[in-house]
């Protein structure tokens, strides 16, 4: 066979094989289906919540910390008394935990030893803050506050560490409250910012 002719076969196969590799590269990447066992990013109560629990406890439902706030989410005394756990001993009028008392039959030990019970203490806390804040501080919704955006889920974070009136303050006054620990009101507005709370209330 003559050698021109197989060095001009040779040279079309390179220019089909060139052609081939172009159209290959002009197509879109084929993306890979996720992994049925792949965990999807989730942002609504349920991760909200696991969130928070982590945040305050790393999710230890026994835990009492040095001040005596109880369980996971790091429940007082007084807000206890809201929900029919606790009342206030008589003579007293202050808002710390050694102003209450247990309603028998509920204990300490009963509440510590009940993740049930604390998750649906904890759903009540929260669809009251909600109800509040919608009330009182809807205003500030996606609003730019401190240099943080607020959202509901952030403000129900800052109500939990600060209470309405450390919302009032960072949102009216500037100010950023803190606990003991040294958790302040404006981490958590940030930090608990963008989850769908929406289907509690």
């Amino acid at each position: 066979m003559d050698l021109n002719k197989i060095l001009q076969s040779i040279k079309e196969i390179l220019e089909k094989i060139k052609k081939a590799i172009q159209q290959i590269s002009n197509q879109p990447p084929v993306q890979p289906p996720p992994s049925p066992s792949e965990p999807q990013p989730q942002n609504d109560y349920e991760s909200f919540r696991a969130a928070l629990r982590q945040s305050e406890s790393s999710g230890n439902y026994q835990v009492v910390n040095s001040l005596g706030y109880m369980g996971a989410y790091q429940f007082g005394m007084a807000r206890l008394c809201d929900f029919g756990l606790t009342k206030r001993k008589p003579g007293t009028t202050g808002w710390t935990n050694d102003c209450f008392e247990w309603i028998p039959p509920h204990t300490r030990e009963e509440f510590l030893n009940s993740p049930a019970m604390q998750d649906d203490i904890f759903k009540k806390h929260v669809i009251g803050l909600m109800k509040y804040i919608k009330q009182n501080f809807s205003q500030y919704f996606n609003q730019t506050v401190g240099g943080i955006v607020v959202t509901l889920s952030g403000l129900v974070a800052g109500a939990h560490i600060g209470g309405y009136g450390g919302l009032k303050k960072f949102l009216e006054a500037g100010q950023n409250p803190t606990d003991a620990y040294g958790g302040s009101v404006a981490g958590y507005i940030r930090k608990f910012a963008g989850y769908n709370l929406d289907g509690l209330a």
